[in-house]
């Protein structure tokens, strides 16, 4: 929901679990959405959608308070605009993986990255002092606002409360779908997975920003077989992406997590000569 403080007059996103969550018998998903609110409460980082506030486990209503953003999910931008520019879609991958490098600093796993997961919106600061920048319009002068646009990873505390992928498929409704098309090989039969897994999830996004689909969306296996068995389909664009892009999105995409990137930075290295 979209709300407003009722004191500070401030507008921030609130997500509330639903109900069937709540119901008797769920203790335990109620017990650990708290364990990970407490964990996602101590991340601060400029491509993390902040988490500001939260319901006490005695509370009737289970809700997280996070920092509203005003922009757009990635998925709503290719969806308008179709495929992105190859600086534009590696950007939006580098900053993303800069955001998964912060996280797994901290131990932990997204588990769903996927393009309506990253939020695009405009970062504004007032200038000071004699800094100067330069844009379109000329340098910028002490007291301009220069905007930068930034990405942002949506729904950490969400994404670790459900312990089984499987679950997770079968209660998100028609959402289980858009998941399902950006799983590694390894989360479909266990959760308890590694960054790696996030790495290959950040691959499947690059793809999509890049071809204005998800890889295996027209396989004729059911995802599962289809991010085990098949090779990443060829990436139509003309003029063709680099080779070594192609070389970036394959090594994150590898089947096996051992031949992937182990870290996110390593992510952020590779596609930094082609993001802008």
């Amino acid at each position: 929901f979209r709300a407003r403080h009722s004191h500070f007059n401030r507008v921030r996103a609130v997500k509330v679990i639903k109900q069937h969550f709540v119901e008797s018998g769920h203790d335990e998903v109620i017990r650990r959405f708290y364990q990970e609110i407490k964990a996602v409460g101590a991340l601060e980082h400029p491509n993390i959608v902040v988490a500001i506030d939260s319901s006490a486990p005695t509370d009737d209503v289970h809700y997280l308070v996070m920092e509203y953003i005003e922009g757009v999910a990635a998925d709503e931008l290719v969806g308008k605009h179709g495929p992105l520019a190859i600086a534009d879609a590696c950007e939006i991958v580098r900053q993303a993986a800069r955001g998964l490098a912060y996280i797994h600093e901290h131990g932990m796993v997204h588990r769903d990255i996927k393009p309506s997961n990253l939020m695009l919106t405009l970062s504004r600061t007032d200038l000071t002092g004699s800094a100067s920048v330069g844009g379109a319009g000329g340098p910028a002068k002490p007291g301009d606002t220069v905007e930068t646009p930034v990405v942002k990873i949506l729904d950490l505390g969400l994404a670790l409360l459900v312990g089984e992928d499987q679950q997770r498929l079968t209660v998100f409704d028609n959402r289980a779908m858009g998941t399902a098309m950006y799983m590694s090989p390894e989360q479909w039969k266990s959760s308890s997975v590694d960054i790696r897994a996030d790495i290959y999830s950040l691959g499947c996004t690059l793809y999509h920003l890049l071809a204005g689909k998800p890889p295996f969306l027209e396989s004729d296996f059911k995802p599962e077989k289809a991010h085990e068995r098949e090779q990443l389909p060829a990436l139509r664009r003309d003029p063709p992406i680099p080779r070594q892009l192609w070389d970036v999105l394959k090594r994150m995409t590898a089947k096996n997590p051992n031949d992937r990137y182990a870290e996110p930075s390593e992510v952020m290295a590779a596609l930094a000569p082609f993001a802008e």
